[in-house]
């Protein structure tokens, strides 16, 4: 019996790539939307910046984002803002299941360099890029269950 893909989130208990190391130009979502069991207690989260835009008033927020609810994206990792003029960055955070969260709205913004210790099962990268010019940045992301 031959199984045939599916669309959607990959089951994984391994660590995945949610952002490979890619030009990154506008705003956006990463496409990948990795499924981890949910017997996890934690997530490392790792941000790559290989390069970043032309100048200190190029800037870039990426995020990681899980579905509680599952169907709503809500940010539970926000690295700390990349400017333009920096290159060869590396950040690491852990979101886990012992943490404490406050509560909050949905629609309220996660700070630089902030998580919410929330786990969910699906995953996926987010960015925002603020400029007057044109930038290019390569970033990637790595989440590993623990």
């Amino acid at each position: 019996m031959s199984q045939t893909s599916q669309p959607g989130p990959q089951l994984t208990e391994n660590g995945e790539t949610l952002v490979s190391s890619t030009a990154i130009t506008a705003s956006g979502n990463g496409t990948v939307e990795a499924l981890f069991p949910g017997s996890i207690s934690g997530m490392v989260l790792t941000c790559n910046i290989a390069s970043a835009g032309s100048s200190s008033g190029d800037k870039l927020d990426m995020y990681v984002q899980t579905k509680i609810d599952g169907s709503n994206w809500l940010d539970v990792c926000r690295f700390a803002q990349v400017l333009g003029d920096s290159t060869g960055i590396r950040m690491m955070d852990k979101i886990h299941a012992n943490g404490s969260v406050a509560a909050f709205a949905s629609t309220d913004a996660l700070a630089a360099a902030a998580q919410r210790d929330l786990l969910g099962s699906v995953y996926r990268a987010r960015w925002v890029i603020t400029s007057s010019t044109d930038p290019t940045f390569s970033a990637s992301v790595y989440a590993q269950p623990m």
